[in-house]
């Protein structure tokens, strides 16, 4: 039996960000993960690298399609899907063995094998490997869930962990979960020139964020051809003269080749011995946590997807950071107010704090600052004038309740109010900033501007 001074159960995002920060603090630090072709994580193997890849392709055809206004003349887009794949996937791998590389240049032991809890303290590998450590971070991740109970095979049924391995370029696909995942596939497939069909039981595509961002993306993703059922259901999956078929529940069919399912993800927290600890979990699954990451056993921690159904890599990471500063007494408090969402779709949409339907929901004497990239100089040059910035703030207090931007860069637009919230800066102090010019941040500062004149 091997001891370390922290064990990381999971070499996913907040994993490994933990193991660097661990080692910052002179920790003697081990990993255990599946196996060397699952280390980084979901993010990094089979979500958000991957499809950020597939993304900027299908944003830069987007591009190429307005290339005559800058008097360039495109004369093919043809698709090359091998191609494409075969280069997506090889990013993904330089990825992970730079990642092992570093970890190997740090001297951290790595266990590959399925991980379970043994007692408190010690964790055992299918591959007969028993590592103890003085303290544990949890950090296994997420699984896909299903709701689609029909043969996969014969239905051409995929998630998001296995819609990778696609060969060939599908006519069309049948997108089933309008959630963040759902629309940013949406906007990949359609761009690569595949018919895309988004179902969601809803009355709105991304019920998670505002009306405003929902309205915008539905109008976008339809001019692109994107066709979207909402308050529907499948009801049925039939094969009909070699065809595949799905029978909403508004009476629509659909002839689909594939179906994407992107319907969520429950927790790593079966089938990993936590009934061997005094781990405590929530009803849904998940490991309770307080606010510095620490579960209810003294020397264990857990981060990212096992603590809640706000499932994002920086999130994890910001979680595992915080375990190992909390285990070297340096830590600040967990402010999930400060953590941003980004949606990757036919706009960006990033967000953090509470939106204005949110800001009604609970009766708050606020402002919104609103500012639109349509007359963002910047913006007009990139062809990108389209979308908006909004700060919500307290009407007395001017402090910044949120904020939402949705338009071009808005996934890095965000952070500057993100950072200046962490700093305990108001929104006057933020329509005091200076931007270069011309600039997209312009947009932001206006936006917190204009109830201000």
């Amino acid at each position: 039996m091997k001891e370390y001074d922290i064990v990381i159960f999971g070499a996913g995002s907040g994993g490994y960000e933990a193991m660097l920060h661990a080692k910052r603090y002179g920790m003697h630090v081990a990993m255990i993960d599946i196996s060397e072709k699952t280390l980084g994580g979901n993010c990094l193997n089979r979500g958000c690298i991957p499809s950020k890849y597939m993304r900027f392709g299908a944003k830069l055809r987007e591009h190429l399609s307005r290339g005559i206004k800058y008097g360039i003349k495109i004369n093919s887009q043809d698709i090359d899907w091998p191609a494409f794949k075969e280069h997506r996937d090889n990013a993904v791998s330089d990825i992970r063995e730079s990642f092992k590389a570093y970890a190997k240049s740090l001297k951290i032991d790595i266990y590959y094998g399925k991980g379970r809890f043994k007692d408190n303290n010690t964790i055992e590998t299918t591959k007969e490997d028993v590592i103890k450590g003085k303290y544990i971070l949890l950090s296994t991740g997420s699984s896909v869930v299903s709701i689609l109970h029909y043969d996969k095979t014969k239905f051409k049924i995929y998630n998001t962990d296995t819609i990778w391995g696609i060969t060939e370029k599908p006519k069309s696909v049948l997108i089933v979960g309008a959630g963040v995942v759902g629309v940013e596939f949406a906007y990949i497939f359609r761009m690569y020139d595949i018919d895309v069909y988004l179902v969601d039981i809803s009355k709105r595509i991304i019920p998670s964020e505002s009306e405003d961002s929902a309205s915008y993306l539905s109008k976008k993703l339809k001019s692109l051809g994107v066709k979207i059922f909402t308050s529907n259901t499948i009801e049925n999956l039939i094969e009909e003269d070699g065809k595949r078929k799905a029978i909403l529940k508004d009476g629509t069919i659909i002839e689909y080749d594939i179906i994407l399912e992107a319907v969520g993800r429950a927790p790593n927290t079966k089938d990993i011995g936590i009934e061997n600890t005094d781990i405590a979990l929530t009803e849904k699954g998940y490991v309770k946590i307080d606010e510095y990451a620490k579960t209810s056993v003294n020397h264990i921690y857990a981060c990212g997807d096992v603590t809640s159904p706000l499932m994002l890599a920086h999130k994890s990471m910001y979680e595992g950071r915080t375990a190992v500063a909390h285990i070297n007494n340096d830590a600040e408090k967990l402010d999930y107010k400060l953590v941003p969402k980004i949606i990757y779709s036919a706009y960006e949409i990033a967000s953090f704090g509470i939106n204005i339907d949110q800001a009604e929901d609970m009766d708050l004497d606020y402002e919104v600052g609103t500012a639109t990239f349509a007359k963002n100089p910047k913006a007009i040059i990139d062809d990108e004038a389209e979308g908006y910035s909004k700060v919500i703030y307290d009407a007395n207090t001017k402090e910044i309740l949120g904020a939402e931007i949705l338009g071009p860069q808005a996934g890095e637009l965000i952070h500057q109010v993100v950072h200046i919230v962490k700093a305990g800066k108001d929104v006057e102090f933020l329509s005091r900033c200076m931007y270069t010019h011309p600039s997209l941040s312009e947009t932001v500062v206006m936006s917190s501007q204009k109830k201000l004149l």
